[in-house]
Parts: structure tokens; sequence; C-alpha cells
């Protein structure tokens, strides 16, 4: 295995992915940047109401705007016939949240486009509304509509015969902490889906983390054979807090097609995209925590609240990140009618943890200790299995060395004190606080997952041609995935080169970026493709002079670093990656990554091999 320190490119915070600057600077274009003069515009008609039905449309006024091609809605009688202006899969039954999709237009330009959305008529059947969490959790709220019978789901967690026992504890605290703050991520880019047809083939692209992802999602909506849908990725932006344009791009395809193949832009304002994309979860939550006096955990109690779900992943870093030998937990997923939650940002992890470590940190106060010192009295060894389910030990615990290394670098180590005793110069008080867990996601997993690079053939240079897939969403995989290929190969960083991002006819699958997953998942698939490229190019190299005249030297006998692959036992007899490509047959390595479930270092007593979880890990402090 190459890849021992000391590295020449992976992790170097100085090199960046080559097209960065690009990007930035927007110059690599945007996706209605494309067909310029060749397409239609699509916008839509959002809801004015929280709840309700829509009884009525009337789209004449729209129809007759200069410019408008067609306009869609749920357009069905009673019966569920299909009017001559239905498209499938454009709007819900029912509206849960203000801004909810209810129409198209398509027109020769966008503006066009929102000028004729003003003019749809829309009649409504209003429903009581609920908006805030606390209320809708009462007997007496109106029902959201989200669910049936009730504004609200439980699932339970308990660890122990019989859950929490505070038994032996010696000093309990209640910590009840508000609602966190929920987000809205606003991206550079709009929201927008371009597709057209050539022939019976479809095209499309747009902003996405999952380009093979979102082939298949497209297929479904126009009920295409997969090999007859060709999916390009946005190379500004990507699908990062929820800013990807999965919806749009599905939308358009269908318009396409609706609308004889012509080239359809569909594109979200901002107002479109603060209503319809989802919103980060907000939680709160009531815990009751016990420890003995030495500040060793015993057990904790409590409920859990999140706004349209997420709960119950709230807990997951103080499940996984501390022992606690009893636990008895209740998640409340709560449903109103503001604008949807989802997945975003470190899925629920987030303001979960922001909630736990508040009630942990006022423990560390109650007990008069260190909330650091608290943290690592408690937290979990690094070959310590889950304390739950399957009770297998972790694919790798790093968040031990995490806390260590922030405790030091962020200053927490010299600058702390305990609550209430230092008064910054304009008399607020000073304030600093650490915070670190278990993820529940970026460990390594990719057996679905697989890398793909090339190296020889037209360009017999040495360098490497990385085809990372996924997405272009930010910088972090495309540069994560060349540092890996870059080291094992043992190649400068301009030898390496990026790209395309998500073009389903070029790249092979590289699974969902969703941010930290993406390096985890794929990065193994790509560590071993550079593996294989690496044993060809050192097969290759002994054959060449100045290696061929070395009396019984091997390819075993042989390293790379800044381009050069070296004879070991004597440094000086070199041979540029460059010579050993020219004139070799184009090589292209394929391969698929580790499994998720099998340990790939040894530690304690898991060794290689080993069944186990996987996970990933965070430390961080602020000031």
């Amino acid at each position: 295995m190459p890849l021992q320190k000391p590295w020449s490119v992976l992790g170097d915070p100085s090199i960046h992915d080559h097209s960065m600057y690009m990007s930035v600077t927007g110059t690599l274009g945007f996706t209605d940047d494309q067909l310029a003069g060749k397409k239609w515009f699509a916008a839509v008609k959002t809801s004015t109401i929280a709840h309700g039905e829509v009884t009525a449309i009337d789209a004449t006024k729209a129809l007759a705007e200069p410019g408008v091609k067609a306009v869609f809605w749920d357009d069905k009688d009673a019966d569920g016939k299909e009017g001559p202006h239905y498209l499938d899969g454009l709007a819900a039954d029912n509206i849960l949240s203000w801004g909810s999709l209810i129409a198209v237009v398509v027109a020769d330009d966008w503006w066009t486009a929102r000028r004729a959305v003003s003019l749809i008529d829309v009649t409504y059947n209003t429903l009581p509304v609920v908006y805030d969490a606390d209320e809708a959790v009462k007997p007496s709220s109106p029902l959201s509509g989200r669910q049936a019978t009730s504004n609200e789901t439980t699932s339970t967690f308990t660890r122990g015969a019989e859950g929490a026992d505070f038994s032996g504890a010696e000093v309990t605290i209640q910590a009840d902490q508000p609602w966190t703050q929920t987000m809205q991520h606003n991206p550079i880019h709009p929201r927008q889906g371009l597709a057209w047809f050539i022939g019976d083939d479809l095209y499309g692209q747009c902003s996405t983390q999952n380009g093979m992802g979102i082939r298949s999602g497209v297929a479904g909506a126009v009920d295409m054979p997969l090999h007859k849908v060709h999916v390009y990725g946005h190379t500004c932006g990507g699908g990062h807090g929820n800013g990807g344009s999965e919806a749009a791009l599905q939308m358009a395809a269908r318009l396409s097609q609706k609308l004889g193949g012509h080239a359809i832009l569909v594109r979200w304002s901002r107002d479109d995209h603060n209503n319809m994309g989802s919103r980060h979860y907000d939680t709160k939550t009531s815990l009751k925590i016990g420890a003995k006096k030495d500040g060793t955990l015993v057990a904790c109690s409590g409920d859990w609240y999140g706004v349209g779900g997420g709960a119950s992943g709230c807990w997951y870093g103080l499940r996984t990140t501390y022992t606690i030998p009893t636990v008895s937990w209740m998640a409340h997923n709560v449903y109103t009618n503001v604008p949807r939650r989802g997945a975003w940002r470190c899925i629920s992890d987030t303001p979960g943890g922001t909630n736990y470590d508040a009630a942990l940190d006022k423990l560390a106060a109650q007990l008069d200790m260190n909330p650091y010192d608290l943290r690592m009295k408690n937290i979990m060894p690094a070959d310590a299995p889950d304390q739950d389910g399957t009770k297998r030990v972790w694919s790798g615990k790093g968040v031990n060395a995490c806390f260590e290394r922030v405790y030091q670098e962020s200053g927490f180590a010299s600058k702390w004190h305990k609550p209430g005793q230092k008064t910054l110069s304009d008399g607020r008080l000073h304030g600093i606080a650490i915070t670190g867990h278990q993820d529940s996601h970026g460990g390594v997993s990719g057996t679905n997952r697989w890398g793909h690079i090339r190296m020889g053939g037209q360009d017999n240079t040495g360098k490497c041609f990385v085809y990372v897939g996924g997405a272009k969403g930010s910088e972090g995989p495309q540069t994560a995935m060349a540092h890996l290929v870059a080291e094992v190969i043992g190649l400068k960083w301009e030898d390496i080169h990026v790209g395309p991002w998500a073009n389903s006819d070029v790249n092979l699958d590289t699974g969902n970026q969703v941010g930290s997953g993406h390096t985890g998942g794929a990065g193994s698939a790509f560590v071993n493709t550079a593996m294989e490229m690496r044993s060809r190019l050192f097969d290759r190299a002994v054959t060449l002079a100045p290696f061929k005249d070395i009396a019984g030297i091997t390819a075993a006998d042989l390293d790379a670093k800044d381009s050069q692959i070296f004879y070991t036992k004597d440094p000086t007899k070199t041979l540029a990656h460059g010579d050993v490509t020219r004139g070799w047959t184009p090589q292209i390595v394929v391969s698929n990554g580790w499994s998720a479930s099998l340990r790939r270092h040894p530690v304690g007593t898991a060794q290689i091999g080993d069944a186990c979880n996987t996970t990933g890990s965070a430390a961080a402090a602020c000031e």
C-alpha cells in the first residue's frame, strides 16, 4: 500500500482542482448558458395559501400573452379524465405550505414566462393552518394535512434492560433546549434543468449530486429506458444544501416530451427556491443526564423534537460518541404548514448536536469540570464496539483524535475558563466551546461505487485523467479523488486532470456525492484504480532503460514521486512517467471500492476483515 507519509500531494490544502478558478468566476458556464437561442423557458406558479386545495384554474390571460407556448397544471375533471393542459407529476393534490407548485408556463423567454405566471387566476378551498410546532401537538390544533389523523409521529430508543437507570447517578441535570433556527441554503446559481430530444434520445443538464441517480429519476419520469437518457452535470454549483435541480430537470424532461422534443429550460426564482426547497430540520430537546461526581455518565433520558422529520437522527452523535450505559429517548416528528424540512448539512446531526452539546456543557458546569475533560472521560475508545444493534466495531473512529487536535490548535486548552469568569472590553461575557461527534455518514464504503482513470493514448506525456463522475457541487470530492490518484501513482499535481462531471455517457457511477460521504464512499474506488495503474506503469518501466539493465530488478523495486519513477535501491536511476507512457496503448482502469462492512486496518482487538459499522468523525471549537 503506497499511501505512506510523508505525502507529496494528499491532504495539501494549497493544491486545488484546476478548474476551481473557472467555477468561482462563472466561466465554466451555467445550465442556462447552453443552447443559446434554441430553447424555451419555463417558470412555475406557486400557491398563495399554506393549506387547502385548488378548485379552479383559469389560464386564459396567460395563454393570450405574446410569446407563451403552453401552460400546464393538474388538468383533470371530476372523473379523473386528463385535459389538454395536464402534465403528469406536476403538482400534488393538496397544498400543505405556502409556495407549493401549482402550474408551469412555457414561453420564448423566462421573463415572459414569469409575467404569464402572474396572469393565471387560481381559486382555492382554504383549510385551517398550523405553523407553530408546539401548538401543532396539542389536541385542539388543526391538522396540517401532512399526517392523516395527527400532527405528530413518535419513535423510541432504549439502552439497558429497562432503559435509563439513574440509581447510580450522584449528579443529575435537566437541560431543556429551545428550537434551533431553521436555515435555507441560497446557492449562487438558481435551480434549473435543461432537457431536449434528439430523435428518440433525451438529453438533460442540471446541477446534481448524483448524475447516475438523476438519470434514473428522469428516465422514470418520462417512461424511457436508461440507455436512451443522457444526463450531464452542471459545472457550476451542485446539490449541497438542498441546492440540486433534479426536480427542475424532471419537469423540463416532461415538458420537452410534451412539446415535441423542443429544448426546455426550467428555472426557479429565488422565492421559488426558498418556498419549494426544503429547509434544514429545526429541533428542540428536553434531556435529563445523570453522572457520577467524577464525570462518568450513567444515564440519559428525554425527548427529541424535529419539525417535519429528523428527530430520531438528532441523537446519533450522542448515542455513538459517548459511553452511556442506560438510555431512554423518544423522538417526536412534528408536522406543520411551514415549508417542508429535509436532510441538509449533515442530516440532523448538526441541530441535534447543538442541543445535546449544550446539555453536556451544563452538566460540566454542575460538576465543576472542564467540558473537554468531561467529553474525553466518556468518549468511546477507538476500538470499542457499538453499544447497540450489531455491537460491531467501527470502520474507523477518529473522533478522539479530532477532539485532541481541535483542543490544542483552537486555543481551547489555554483559553477555557469557568462560565462567567471573563469579560471582554466591550462588556460582553467571553465564551469558548468545543464539540465533536461520530458522524452518521462519511465512512469508507464503496462496493457500489466506481473509479475511472486513463493514461497513455493520444496524450503520451504521462498525464492522468481522473473521471470523477458524481458532481461538481463543491471542490472537495474532485480534489480529494485527484489527490488520492496523484499520491498513489506518484504524479505531480499539474499532471492530474479532472473531468467531466456527472456525464452519464462517459463516467461510471461514483454514487451520490452527499458532501463528505463522497470522499469516503468513492475514494476507495479511486485508490484501487490508481493502484492498478501504478502496477501497469511499473511493469512497463522495468522493461525500459535505465531499469532494464539492472540484474534481477522487479516492479516491487520501484517507487514514484513528483512524476518520476525511481529505483528504490539507487534513487539516482529514474524514468519519467511520460517516458513510460510514450507509445503506450491507452490504459483505462476502472475499479469499485472497498466494502463498507469490512475493516481495513487493525485497532485493538478488531482486525482487518472484521465486520464493522461505517461512520465519520468531526470536531470543532468556537470562541
